[in-house]
């Protein structure tokens, strides 16, 4: 999914980590692109970094180079039971396809919820071209791209936020798909993430007071873990597999759809396909 270790540099999409979007993350902004030094700041424990192990080399945390499906392979047939295996959605599956699990293809479906309003809520540190507020038809959906734009993190007040609230609930009344993202006039700063990111949970609150919106798709874990808290949304279900780290759950309180991935992972087609309209 473009996130490989190499000769102990992280790089994500061809790029080490810290110069890529990861490092203006608002819960998290990497300096590094060492993963030795990205743990040892925050574990404490003694990390090492391999190409290959066996098990008496493991005196604490071990991360191992991979950048190839092979090399996940070689890692997962190496782990025991003392062992504790951490990784990305990847690793995962070459760990169950090493013990012969698959994965049950009907749960992965190229489809787009039809039995209610959507919202798509683009990543707090999108890399997504913005779009301003066009209307675009369909034969099956009315699709409408709703970009808040502002140059200071001191903008965003009540008043702001009231404005933004009455726009986009007229667009949800008035449209199938809503697709919501955030344009700023200068280079964005973490505390202005920081600051969208919470902005971003209040609206969410804010809307689900006046209008009732069936499904979330959301890019980002920073941007869904902070709306899934500020609306206090805790137990889920999981309902479809879209693809690797792409999945819909759905709330069992409100009973809402929340389909999320992580930033560096690719949208499915269908989903991309609405976000980068060429119709734009």
């Amino acid at each position: 999914m473009g996130r490989v270790i190499i000769d102990g540099i992280y790089y994500v999409n061809g790029s080490p980590l810290q110069k890529t979007h990861f490092s203006e993350d608002p819960e998290s902004a990497y300096t590094s692109s060492n993963v030795v030094e990205l743990l040892n700041a925050s574990s404490g424990a003694t990390v090492l970094n391999y190409d290959s192990f066996n098990k008496d080399r493991m005196p604490g945390i071990v991360i191992g180079n991979a950048h190839q499906s092979d090399h996940l392979q070689e890692w997962s047939s190496l782990l025991q039971e003392d062992i504790i295996a951490a990784g990305a959605a990847d690793f995962f599956t070459a760990i169950l396809d090493g013990k012969g699990f698959q994965l049950n293809k009907s749960e992965i479906r190229d489809e787009f919820p039809t039995d209610g309003k959507v919202l798509i809520v683009q990543g707090i540190g999108s890399q997504y071209g913005h779009h301003t507020e066009k209307e675009i038809k369909t034969p099956k959906n009315t699709i409408y791209h709703l970009e808040f734009s502002f140059s200071d993190p001191e903008q965003l007040d009540a008043s702001i936020l009231d404005q933004w609230i009455m726009q986009l609930v007229a667009s949800i009344k008035g449209n199938q798909i809503t697709v919501l993202s955030f344009q700023t006039e200068s280079r964005r700063t973490r505390k202005m993430n920081q600051t969208l990111a919470s902005f971003t949970g209040d609206i969410i609150y804010r809307l689900f007071q006046e209008v009732a919106v069936p499904h979330i798709i959301v890019e980002g874990g920073s941007t869904a873990s902070t709306i899934v808290r500020r609306m206090n949304w805790a137990r889920w279900t999981p309902i479809q597999v879209f693809g690797p780290g792409t999945v819909r759950m759905r709330e069992m309180k409100d009973g809402v759809t929340l389909t999320v991935k992580p930033g560096s992972y690719p949208w499915p087609d269908f989903i991309k396909e609405i976000i980068h309209s060429p119709s734009f």
